[in-house]
């Protein structure tokens, strides 16, 4: 976690007195809580205090921390906390918080992690405890802690809590750059920033909003023409067509729903495929999608344009619109989508579907480009590929696992 690091909190002390438990009962209840509640919608407001050399307060702004989505990446669930000023993807372990940065490929707009997670705040630790956090990114350099107190007692404007109190260390000065005060269950509630011995910011949480689900209940949408439940996977085997009919068959592909991102546009989920990342949501007009990238400058999750209707439903046959990507603006789309038909009969490895046909043509020159049959409820069934009105790929459906 960089030296900006933000404040989390779950339960107050204050809550657990008012249950009847002591501090003894207290110091054995925090034992089962997380250090910081990775739940969507877990929100945090703070006052930020800059601190002039002579311990005035110069300036004051509040900022925020909200959690708003998650991703399932290979090695385990990711939470991704986006704040005022920069965004970081984080999750509880056996040892402790860990946290690591994540990034869209430019290329193929999946997720990628940027360096290794580290966990920064060990917990359960000891007092005295010293480790080295290296996130083996050029960006970020390794971090030494120091945990310098156990039973820290700490007021800001949400309350008063009991904290661990966490130092990062200058390597060289043995000075500390930053301190952290984090109650177990309750997280970080203070942040003091230095340079060299001067304190030159300080951050109190002042108010703050918890979830009791970890991530959104979903329930299947039976009107949907895309299942867009967590979980959800697709298998596809695909072959490229030559010009003389003969095939090569591909690899197989899968498609998973594996994470959501509550944007100012509502809920997408994010599709990763063995090639392509999608963020996509299912709306009474039809399925759309958007395209995310990350910030430059502070690697959160920015949506580039709005979303587009990608396959409306239900529709009635012959209804064709446009295709509307990133910044461009309306009537700079370079493709139109038709809903040809539906109830169209397909099979495939996986089954026999009734399908809602689609075709992609080149808006300018209305040249082909893509055949899609959907079957409403179970998703993408066959794709179909063309170049100069010429079939080069398609795509079956093999097998499929579809949540409740």
């Amino acid at each position: 976690m960089p030296a900006f690091s933000p404040f989390w909190s779950f339960f107050t002390l204050s809550f657990l007195m008012m249950q009847g438990l002591s501090l003894t009962a207290f110091a054995e209840e925090i034992k089962d809580l997380p250090l910081i509640p990775v739940a969507m919608g877990n929100r945090w407001e703070y006052r930020e205090s800059e601190i002039r050399t002579d311990g005035t307060v110069e300036s004051t702004r509040p900022i925020f921390e909200e959690i708003r989505g998650f991703y399932d990446a290979p090695n385990g669930r990711f939470f991704y906390l986006d704040a005022t000023d920069y965004c970081m993807w984080l999750r509880n372990t056996p040892k402790g918080q860990e946290d690591v940065m994540l990034l869209v490929d430019e290329e193929t707009t999946k997720l990628k992690f940027d360096g290794k997670p580290g966990i920064f705040f060990r917990y359960p630790v000891d007092e005295g405890m010293m480790y080295l956090v290296d996130y083996q990114s050029e960006t970020i350099p390794v971090v030494v802690i120091k945990v310098t107190d156990l039973n820290a007692k700490v007021e800001v404007p949400a309350g008063k809590f009991t904290c661990i109190k966490y130092e990062s260390i200058d390597k060289h000065t043995r000075l500390p750059q930053s301190i952290h005060y984090v109650c177990p269950g309750v997280g970080p509630v203070k942040y003091e920033s230095y340079e060299g011995e001067n304190l030159v910011s300080v951050n109190e949480l002042t108010k703050y909003e918890l979830k009791d689900q970890v991530i959104p209940k979903q329930t299947k949408d039976a009107k949907a023409i895309m299942p867009l439940v967590l979980g959800n996977t697709w298998i596809y085997q695909g072959e490229s067509v030559e010009t003389d009919r003969t095939t090569t068959p591909e690899e197989a592909s899968q498609d998973a729903i594996r994470g959501m991102y509550q944007s100012e546009q509502g809920l997408f989920v994010y599709l990763e495929s063995t090639d392509f990342g999608l963020w996509i949501q299912n709306t009474p007009q039809g399925n759309r999608d958007v395209e995310i990238v990350s910030d430059e400058e502070t690697s959160r999750l920015t949506m580039i344009g709005k979303p587009t209707m990608y396959y409306r439903f239900p529709a009635e046959p012959g209804t064709t619109y446009d295709l509307v990507y990133g910044d461009a603006e309306e009537g700079g789309a370079y493709s139109a989508m038709t809903l040809v038909d539906v109830g169209v009969e397909v099979t495939v490895p996986a089954g026999t579907f009734d399908c809602v046909k689609y075709e992609s043509h080149v808006k300018e020159t209305g040249e082909l480009e893509r055949i899609e049959y959907v079957s409403p409820g179970t998703g993408l069934i066959r794709t179909e590929e063309y170049l100069d009105d010429k079939l080069t790929y398609s795509s079956v459906l093999t097998r499929y696992k579809l949540n409740p």
